[in-house]
């Protein structure tokens, strides 16, 4: 709620938190959504994308603790374990041909 509230009241505070303008944000969803939206369970509610991009957004931009990640959200820490990893692989994989990405050979002696 408190994303979609500055996104609409104040959006030089949501760059400053998210890092990316409120059209950035929308762009960057509409491309991950297929990859990392899931259907809901018999049992509970499945996360939405959005949610999930706002948690990996705010963890890179600030980088609080999982603690305070799943109050804020309220997400389990177990939860955020899993989301963290899959939105970055999808932002990578939506992403991969606008970004350049050197390989450092790296010898262990």
């Amino acid at each position: 709620m408190l994303f979609r509230e500055l996104c609409v009241e104040n959006p030089v505070e949501f760059k400053s938190v998210m890092r990316l303008t409120p059209e950035q944000f929308e762009e960057l969803l509409f491309m991950v959504y297929p990859i990392i939206q899931r259907s809901d369970a018999v049992v509970r509610e499945a996360l939405s994308a959005r949610i999930k991009l706002e948690i990996l957004l705010t963890y890179l931009a600030t980088g609080t603790n999982f603690r305070i990640l799943s109050a804020f959200f309220r997400v389990s820490k177990s939860a955020i374990c899993g989301i963290l990893p899959e939105v970055c692989d999808a932002i990578k994989k939506v992403l991969e041909d606008h970004m350049k990405v050197s390989s450092v050979n790296v010898l262990l002696e």
